[in-house]
């Protein structure tokens, strides 16, 4: 809000501290009152001034010298804080004069002669600007970057572009986590894990001195069994979709347990037919991990009768991850799994594996995972397991009729 908005006429200022209109008149003039002349000559006092008024001292050093309005220097306008230049990072006047009132606003509620900080001046919404604009061309990763952009809208729907970069605060994170209650727990724990990313970089900037966010806390994600397709019903769900080249695309996924970017960005350069191996990189790898894998008989078929090339995607038909995961939910659908997804297919792959007795650690190794912890969930014993371990246990003849 506007210094001007708290301004009372001279006659009720000078009974506030108990002077003459004169004497009023003449602390105006000196400065020892912040004030300012309306066109018809009469003296308009700023009531915030007056708390802070201190008798034979000038209030805030003299407003008119330690404030100086806009001006321009080049396309950019600037204002002078204790005869320091600081720019106001606009290049529009109207917004530049909006600035400059935050910072006289600020100024005003500070002790006399007590300096603004330059991160004042600096909102979220131009924050968020320079910081898309410079995270593509220095982050290597496309999904941590678009990730930080999703996070950055989401905060931006909470605080408004107008907030100084200073009062971003906690409870930002609270309301913004109220605001996406529908989603999972994982994908709230995302916006919050890269909005604290994105802040730590407005703090290596120099842009504010500490990550608000630095002590939020993630929410509890409930760990479910993963959910795939029962081995023995792998093939016939394979068989049944008629379109030859999402059935291809299908197999693919369930026999290389690759996730959904890592297996459109495969090219024909980065796979050793006569070794039977393929690269994945890692800009491509959630795991940010560059490395070879081992390929499936049935992984080599797909390939085989796709027909090799020298070079450009194997799956050269889907150009985007949306349009990937739209064929394989409607073949999920068709096959009689409609609560299933994609990613599904990737839990398929290590259910596999598990069921023929494969140990997590390749798991593991197989599916890309950086860490133990997310193989953990596969530790689970498939149904047709179980059955078998109930079997091991010896019968006895027990009377149990009556």
């Amino acid at each position: 809000m506007s210094v001007r908005a708290f301004c009372i006429p001279l006659k009720e200022a000078a009974k506030r501290i108990g002077v003459s209109r004169i004497t009023m008149r003449k602390y105006c003039r000196d400065g020892s009152i912040d004030a300012r002349k309306t066109p018809g000559g009469h003296w308009r006092v700023s009531s915030l001034s007056l708390e802070l008024f201190q008798p034979g001292k000038k209030f805030a050093g003299c407003l008119s010298m330690s404030l100086r309005k806009p001006f321009k220097r080049g396309p950019v306008w600037y204002c002078e804080v204790d005869r320091r230049r600081v720019s106001l990072k606009t290049k529009d006047k109207a917004e530049a004069l909006s600035r400059f009132a935050e910072i006289r606003r600020r100024y005003l509620q500070q002790l006399a002669g007590t300096p603004i900080r330059s991160e004042c001046l600096m909102t979220i919404g131009d924050f968020a600007d320079e910081y898309m604009e410079w995270a593509p061309k220095a982050i290597k990763s496309p999904n941590t970057v678009n990730n930080a952009f999703i996070a950055l809208k989401k905060l931006l729907a909470i605080t408004k572009r107008s907030l100084p970069l200073s009062d971003v605060h906690p409870k930002h994170i609270d309301l913004l986590i109220a605001a996406n209650r529908d989603r999972k727990s994982s994908s709230i724990n995302c916006y919050i894990r890269f909005s604290r990313i994105v802040m730590n970089k407005a703090v290596s900037w120099g842009y504010i001195k500490e990550n608000p966010f630095r002590s939020v806390k993630y929410l509890r994600e409930d760990i479910e069994p993963p959910r795939f397709i029962p081995p023995d019903e792998v093939m016939r769900f394979l068989n049944g979709i008629r379109n030859i080249d999402n059935r291809r695309l299908t197999t693919a996924f369930i026999f290389s347990g690759r996730r959904r970017s890592e297996l459109l960005a495969l090219r024909w350069e980065n796979i050793r037919m006569e070794k039977e191996e393929y690269f994945i990189e890692s800009t491509i790898s959630k795991s940010n991990v560059s490395r070879w894998y081992p390929m499936h008989p049935m992984f080599k078929a797909v390939l085989l009768a796709i027909g090799e090339k020298e070079s450009g995607p194997v799956f050269e038909k889907w150009k985007r991850v949306t349009s990937i995961t739209a064929v394989i939910k409607k073949e999920l659908k068709a096959g009689g799994y409609p609560d299933l997804s994609l990613h599904k297919l990737r839990h398929t792959f290590a259910t596999l594996l598990k069921e023929h007795g494969v140990d997590l650690d390749t798991i593991g190794d197989l599916l890309g995972h950086s860490n133990r912890s997310a193989t953990e969930i596969y530790a689970h014993i498939t149904p047709t397991r179980q059955r078998t371990a109930l079997s091991a246990i010896p019968c006895e003849d027990i009377a149990l009729d009556s």
